[in-house]
């Protein structure tokens, strides 16, 4: 999905799309030679029910798009193993599990696997409270000086 947003305006430019995300024809194209082909149909707005909701999920996909691409990197919840093509499309976009809810012994935690190993040996050794997972489908961009504020008020928790 990432990555269909980032592929906006180049979707947009070679006519595959207007510019409130419907297709101009449908067909099967490849947002890049390295990953499976797709029919336009499938482009994640394009199945969402009416038309009014398919155009306003593509604006959101569009202001989301534009945001991420003031940041360094993104944390992504998948593998490179699982998509290559996507992480090579997108190489700012880093791969990080899969991470996969569990709840053994009623606690509801992360799933990591075995190479994630020397990452949680290092987390290990960090103060408590030091690092923030986030995962919600909401998006903000904080100044750089509000984000200890924020991680205090956290912390107070």
């Amino acid at each position: 999905m990432l990555v269909q947003g980032f592929s906006i305006p180049k979707l947009i430019e070679d006519g595959i799309i207007d510019k409130e995300g419907i297709p101009t024809k449908m067909q099967t194209i490849m947002l890049s030679p390295t990953m499976p082909a797709i029919n336009t149909a499938q482009l994640v707005w394009a199945g969402l029910g009416n038309m009014n909701s398919q155009k306003l999920f593509f604006s959101l996909m569009v202001k989301n798009s534009q945001s991420m691409k003031l940041t360094d990197w993104l944390l992504c919840n998948s593998a490179y193993e699982l998509e290559p093509g996507a992480f090579n499309l997108a190489p700012h976009i880093i791969p990080i599990g899969p991470l996969v809810a569990s709840n053994r012994l009623g606690d509801s935690v992360g799933s990591f696997w075995q190479e994630a190993s020397t990452c949680l040996e290092w987390l290990d050794q960090q103060p408590p409270q030091s690092f923030i997972f986030r995962a919600f489908w909401k998006f903000k961009c904080f100044k750089p000086y509000s984000v200890p504020r924020i991680g205090s008020r956290i912390g107070s928790d």
